[in-house]
Parts: C-alpha cells; sequence; structure tokens
C-alpha cells in the first residue's frame, strides 16, 4: 500500500505556511478555489520537491519562488521549503526540498527507523522507486495535458507515452554505446589506408547531416501537428455558423478527397520510380542488348553453344552403367555407343554453358523492353496525369470556398482567414518535410554506397581480420537491440490500446453507442461507434475526446509499474458543458478507486455537491485568502 500521510508548503509562492495531515490512504481529496489561488502551484510544489522542476501553468512566471509576503518582509533568512511525507508498505519515508534564494536547492530524502529519521545518501534513486520523473506525467497532470494529448500529430504523444512506460531507457543506451563504439572501431581500423580515412571522414559527415535532418524533420513534424489542431479548433467554430455550415462541409468533403488523390499520386509515382530503378538501365543499353541477342541466336543456331545436357551428367551415367530410366548400359552396347558420342559433342563446349543462362536472362530483359515496360509505364503516368489534373482542380474549388468565407462580415471571415493561413502553413511544412525525407532519402543512399565502399576496401587490405568481425559484431549487436526495443513498444502499444478500451468503457456514459476503441502500430486510434462509418477521432465530441484521454493516461499509468501512486489532477472539468461535467464527475470516483486522488478545480454549484458527496470527512478543501493576505491558506470547506 502506497498513500501520502503528510504534504508541508513553506514560502513556495502562494502558499506563506500550508500543512496538510491526510488519515485516508485512498479516496478523492478535493481543492476549490477562484483562479489565482494556486491550484496550479500545489502540484508545481510537488514536483519542484520530487524533480526540482515546475510544468503546470501560473498566471505570472515572473515571480520568483519566494512567498511574496515572506519576500517583502526581508527575512534575514528565508527558505523556501516543499516536504512529503509517504506510506510505503508500512515504512514512512519523507521527501525535501530546500532552497534559499540566491543559492542551489537542497534535496533530502529520510526513512523513519524506531524513533530517528535516518537521510538516504542517495535521494535519486529513492525518488525513482517512488515515481520516476519520466512517468510523473500520468499521475501529476492537468486539463490541458488531457485535452492536449488527442491534438495535432497525435500519434508522436502516443508513442511517447508508450516509450515512457516501456522503460527502455536501458536498450536505448545501448544501442547508443553499441554505435559509438563501432564508429570508434571504424576509424581504428581505416586510420592506415588514406583512402579508406576519406572514405570514413565523407560517410561520417554523411551520417551527422542525416541525424541533422531527421532532426529537422520532428521539429517540422510537430509544428504542422500543432498547426493542424488550431485549424481545428477553427474549424469547429466556424460550424457553429449555420448560415455558412454547406461551404465548410463541402471544403471538409475536398480535402479529404485532395488527401485521397495527393496519396495515389504518390504511389503511382514510386511505381514509376521503383520501374525506373529496376530496368531503367537496360532501356538506355537496349539496342546493345538486340545486338548481343541476335548474336547469341546466331551461336546458338550454328550449335556453338552447349545442349542443355551437361558432360559431368553423361560421364555419371558412363561409370555407374544404368540409364536414370532403370536400361542397363553394358560396354559395348549400343547404349553406351550413343552415350560416349554424346559425351564427345557436349564436352569441348561446357566451357561456354554460362552463354545459355545469359541468352535466356537477355532474350528475357528485350521482351519486358519491348512489351511490358512501355506498356505499364504508359499506363501508370497516364493514371498520375489524371490524379494530377484531380488535385488541381480540388485545389481551384477550395481555394473558390475560401474566397466566398473570408468575404462574409464580421467574425466568420476573420475564422476562414486564419484558417487559410494555418492551411498554408501546413502545407508550406509538407512540401518542406516532403523535401526532406527527400534528402534523408538521398543521404541514407550515400551511407549504404560508401559503407560498401569501405567495407570492399577493408577486405582487400587483408589486414585487422579481427577487428573486422568485431565491427560486423556490433553490427549485429546494434540491430539486434533496436530491433527488441521496437518489438518491446509494440507489445506495451497493444496493451495500452486494451487498456485505454476497458478504461473508455468504464468511464464514458454512453455504452451501448461504442463498441471498440484500439490503437494501430503506427499509433493512430480507431474508434468503433454504432452508426458511424467513419472510425477516426472526429466522430468524438470534446468531452468523448477528454474521457479518451483520461482513460489512456490511466492505461499508461498502469503499464508504467507505478500504479498504486496516489494521483494529482489539475481542472479535469475545464470546456466541458454542464450535461458532460455532471456524467463526467458521477463516473470519476469508480474510475480511480482503491488510490489517493487529489483534485483541484474552481469552485461551483456542481463540484460543490461533488465533494459533498463523494470526499469523505476532513477531504474536502477550500483554497481562499485572508483579508488583503496576498498569500493562500488551504482549510477544510465549510
Amino acid at each position: 500500500m502506497l498513500f501520502i500521510n503528510r504534504i508541508n508548503i513553506t514560502n513556495f509562492r502562494q502558499y506563506r505556511n500550508v500543512s496538510l495531515t491526510f488519515d485516508s490512504s485512498k479516496g478523492v481529496f478535493l481543492f476549490i478555489g477562484k483562479n489565482g489561488m494556486g491550484k496550479s502551484n500545489f502540484l508545481n510544489a510537488i514536483c519542484w520537491c520530487l524533480y526540482n522542476k515546475q510544468p503546470f501553468k501560473f498566471h505570472d512566471k515572473a515571480k520568483k519562488l519566494l512567498n511574496e509576503e515572506t519576500a517583502r518582509e526581508k527575512t534575514q533568512y528565508e527558505e523556501v521549503k516543499v516536504s512529503i511525507e509517504v506510506n510505503i508498505d508500512n515504512k514512512l519515508f519523507l521527501f525535501q526540498r530546500t532552497q534559499r534564494e540566491t543559492q542551489m536547492s537542497k534535496f533530502i530524502v529520510m526513512s523513519k527507523q524506531g524513533e530517528d529519521w535516518i537521510e538516504f545518501p542517495n535521494p535519486t534513486v529513492i525518488v525513482n522507486n517512488f515515481l520516476p520523473e519520466s512517468v510523473s506525467q500520468f499521475f501529476l497532470f492537468d486539463g490541458e495535458a488531457v485535452q492536449n494529448l488527442y491534438k495535432g500529430s497525435y500519434s508522436d504523444n502516443l508513442r511517447d507515452g508508450v516509450w515512457k512506460v516501456s522503460d527502455v531507457t536501458l536498450l536505448d543506451r545501448a544501442s547508443k554505446d553499441l554505435s559509438g563504439t563501432k564508429d570508434q572501431l571504424r576509424k581504428f581500423v581505416s586510420k592506415d589506408e588514406p583512402d579508406t580515412e576519406l572514405l570514413e571522414s565523407e560517410l561520417s559527415e554523411f551520417e551527422k547531416n542525416r541525424k541533422e535532418k531527421e532532426k529537422l524533420l520532428g521539429t517540422l513534424q510537430k509544428e504542422i501537428g500543432e498547426s493542424k489542431g488550431q485549424s481545428e479548433e477553427f474549424n469547429e467554430e466556424l460550424k457553429r455558423f449555420s448560415a455558412f455550415k454547406h461551404l465548410q462541409e463541402q471544403r471538409d468533403l475536398l480535402k479529404r478527397e485532395l488527401e485521397d488523390a495527393n496519396r495515389r499520386s504518390e504511389t503511382y509515382q514510386r511505381q514509376i520510380n521503383d520501374k525506373l530503378i529496376n530496368i531503367g538501365p537496360f532501356w538506355y543499353i537496349k539496342n546493345n542488348l538486340v545486338q548481343l541477342a541476335q548474336k547469341l541466336n546466331e551461336v546458338s543456331k550454328s550449335g556453338e553453344l552447349p545442349p542443355k545436357i551437361k558432360s559431368t551428367f553423361v560421364q555419371e551415367i558412363i561409370d555407374s552403367k544404368k540409364c536414370i530410366c532403370g536400361t542397363i548400359v553394358l560396354d559395348g552396347s549400343k547404349e553406351s555407343k550413343c552415350l560416349h558420342k554424346l559425351l564427345a559433342d557436349v564436352e569441348p563446349l561446357d566451357n561456354r554453358s554460362y552463354l545459355i543462362e545469359d541468352k535466356i536472362e537477355i532474350n528475357s530483359i528485350i521482351k519486358d523492353l519491348q512489351i511490358g515496360f512501355q506498356t505499364e509505364f504508359k499506363e501508370i503516368r497516364e493514371r498520375l496525369a489524371k490524379e494530377r489534373k484531380r488535385v488541381e482542380e480540388i485545389q481551384i474549388q477550395l481555394n473558390e470556398i475560401s474566397e466566398k468565407l473570408v468575404k462574409v462580415p464580421g467574425h466568420v471571415g476573420d475564422i476562414e482567414s486564419t484558417i487559410r493561413r494555418l492551411d498554408d502553413q501546413i502545407e508550406l511544412g509538407t512540401q518542406e518535410i516532403g523535401a526532406t525525407n527527400s534528402l534523408i532519402k538521398q543521404l541514407d543512399e550515400k551511407i549504404i554506397e560508401y559503407k560498401s565502399r569501405l567495407e570492399k576496401l577493408n577486405k582487400e587490405s587483408g589486414k585487422r581480420k579481427t577487428e573486422m568481425k568485431y565491427l560486423d559484431f556490433l553490427e549485429e549487436a546494434k540491430d539486434k537491440v533496436d530491433y527488441i526495443r521496437e518489438k518491446l513498444i509494440i507489445q506495451v502499444g497493444k496493451s495500452v490500446s486494451s487498456y485505454t478500451n476497458e478504461y473508455f468503457k468504464e468511464l464514458i456514459w454512453k455504452k451501448d453507442e461504442f463498441q471498440k476503441v484500439s490503437f494501430t502500430e503506427d499509433f493512430k486510434v480507431e474508434i468503433f461507434k454504432k452508426g458511424e462509418n467513419l472510425n477516426s477521432l472526429e466522430i468524438l465530441s470534446t468531452g468523448e475526446m477528454k474521457v479518451l484521454s483520461f482513460a489512456t493516461i490511466k492505461a499508461l499509468a498502469k503499464l508504467s509499474g507505478f500504479n498504486n501512486v496516489p494521483v494529482f489532477i489539475d481542472g479535469p472539468l475545464e470546456n466541458l458543458d454542464k450535461e458532460v461535467r455532471t456524467n463526467f464527475l458521477e463516473k470519476l470516483p469508480d474510475f480511480m478507486e482503491d488510490k489517493q486522488v487529489f483534485i483541484f478545480s474552481l469552485d461551483s454549484d456542481l463540484i460543490e455537491d461533488f465533494g459533498k458527496k463523494h470526499a469523505q470527512d476532513g477531504n474536502f478543501y477550500r483554497l481562499t485568502r485572508n483579508g488583503v493576505s496576498l498569500s493562500t491558506t488551504i482549510v477544510p470547506y465549510v
């Protein structure tokens, strides 16, 4: 069993002196207060104590860590201090961080042994056993984090969450170390060979350039994801204007059609590229191939090419004195004479047998060049031209619709202008992603080419064979580590998908409408809802999306290995209407049972009724200020 006994906050932002003791080891602990009272900073106090971080929003980021009233009094030894006393399997631990204004913070962890508190020499180890920072976001989070989980390029968020709970840090470090060792050894192997050393330098530059492009690609994808998220928000707002709803729906339909057309165009272009790579080089030497084929056919007709029967096969029959059909071949017999004559005919031509395969292969290539290649190439190019023309037509239609919406007076026109600006950003970003992917592909080809040349040079040199074997071992070991890591992430992803589906059905109030929630291997979400042809996130309302986010966070928390750690939630009801808030609150206590759940929220009649019903005696608090005080106090709700 794991639960928090006590939290003391001294001089931390709004909190000058707060001391809370919690008698219950599980259940809901509700804190209500107005904006600016310090709800987010309570969570920041917890994170600052454990990790020396403050990840949650607060109104004035310029304010110092030290409580303002304390700072004004100019006490000589003012100190910020946050202490958290935790019971872990009936053993008491105290996490405490202190900081004076001009000094670094000091963090200690103590354990109670008998009547004494004994300090641990390595506090980070104890924190990681309690709740590692890497997975803390699934136990301390706010409404904004819940809302943003499935915005924009959400699959990156899901993959990042799965990576964190998969605990593959050790495998990541092993892969990095193997790569570093391999690079060092490769330089050692090649240092005595000038050509090899030059290739090694150029290869290193290619690999460095590729990493930079990968980093740029990640930044671009993140920016596009954010722009798409903003565009989706503005589109939802635009849909509220019924007079222009048909234009918006028509535009959404055209956008989906545009995506399909672009996807098909890319597929046809890849097919053209593949054909050019496979058969293109032969096209440029077609005439030479035809001449060679004619010469081989002439040689074959004149009998200068061997038959398909090889001399070794004939000799084996003569030696064994038995044909494959079962006939006995005696010396001097008619059959024996025939076999010796055949052996005499084919044996001189054995050294030219390779020309038979060349003749067959060349004739096959010529046939492809004359018939299959031209026909298929023409068909694919026609399909590509058709799709590109359709893309142009759709773009024209989209521009016409946008012009109509922009000209609408008032708020709608402003929204449409913003959407167009965001769409332009997305388009430019997508183009840059395409160009970056193309550069990465070119660099990959160069890296493969240079590695092959290096390998050839090293083998030809005949030196450092042991080192070369070790180099191959490192390459293979890195590939296996990367493979295991990816398989582990995929397996954990499947478990997160399964638990998300289970928890979503527990928390959603429309149980009969939803059949299944699942993730694909590339972390796209599929929602199966009765009466809906689509299975994407678009079919979910804002409230249903928040339920999906809560279900996913709980699934990630469960698989993190720290499922019994208390949960802190700030503003879980943000951006929800009253009916959704009511349904959500009704399900929440059972959804997070058997642990302490600390909820911080704006005060309202609905949340107060929830607290009276679900928070046990002494577990319901109000954040307030006395008179002209700048500091927040936390008092029992009355």
